[in-house]
């Protein structure tokens, strides 16, 4: 299939997300295309003066800002990062939140993923963008419950956009490694599903507000701090 057909709806929905501009490179002779996404800022929260440039492979893994939970991410993330902060991409998958957040001004960033093949990619994606490895730290999460060497309360900003199983099961461990007063990010959501998600986690997040596109939810809130 010729590549540019392929990233076609791609390059719309970014687009439509407000990027300025979208180009993909096209090499017949390679199957580590690249693809050079400019990710503007119109419909986020935050005002920023110029448009952040990403540089993308995201071979296997989740993660090309295509999916609606990723737009709902990374318009939260640009919301919320004011520059010097510590973020965690759990489930970072392509890396590409955990790029954004360093692009947005975050002073380091945290990347987890149960797949190998995702911590792979995001490094590759973080070479990419010419991150240095001091900024960028990527852990491949135990199968079975040894410690990941992430400190506990360690995180100004923490968003997870992974499955329902995960998002319910690991909601204590994913919070273990925010501060208190942390801001905090779920997604990988339906709609319908987000009743019993907002009960999982009312009780260990306040100001909690929703941002959604299409049948696709994205929650958000503040750490409690007792």
């Amino acid at each position: 299939m010729h590549l540019t057909s392929q990233f076609d709806p791609f390059s719309e929905a970014l687009l439509c997300f407000g990027a300025s501009s979208v180009a993909v490179d096209e090499d017949d002779d390679d199957d580590d295309e690249d693809e050079d996404v400019t990710s503007g800022s119109s419909l986020a929260s935050k005002e920023v003066a110029e448009g952040v440039n990403i540089i993308l492979n995201p071979g296997l893994a989740f993660g090309t800002g295509e999916h609606p939970t990723t737009k709902l991410c990374l318009l939260l993330l640009q919301s919320l990062i004011k520059g010097g902060e510590a973020f965690l991409d759990y489930g970072t998958g392509s890396g590409i939140l955990a790029i954004a957040a360093l692009k947005f001004g975050a002073a380091s960033s945290a990347g987890v993923d149960i797949d190998p093949l995702a911590i792979k990619s995001a490094s590759h994606n973080a070479s990419l963008n010419n991150i240095p490895l001091e900024k960028l730290e990527l852990h491949l999460a135990p199968s079975d419950n040894r410690e990941m060497p992430l400190r506990k309360e360690q995180f100004d900003v923490v968003i997870a956009n992974i499955l329902l199983n995960p998002v319910m099961e690991l909601a204590d461990h994913i919070l273990s490694f925010a501060k208190p007063g942390a801001a905090i990010g779920i997604s990988g959501i339906l709609s319908e599903q987000l009743p019993s998600v907002k009960e999982r986690y009312s009780p260990l997040l306040e100001d909690i507000s929703v941002a959604t596109i299409g049948d696709w939810v994205c929650m958000s809130g503040t750490k409690k701090r007792s």
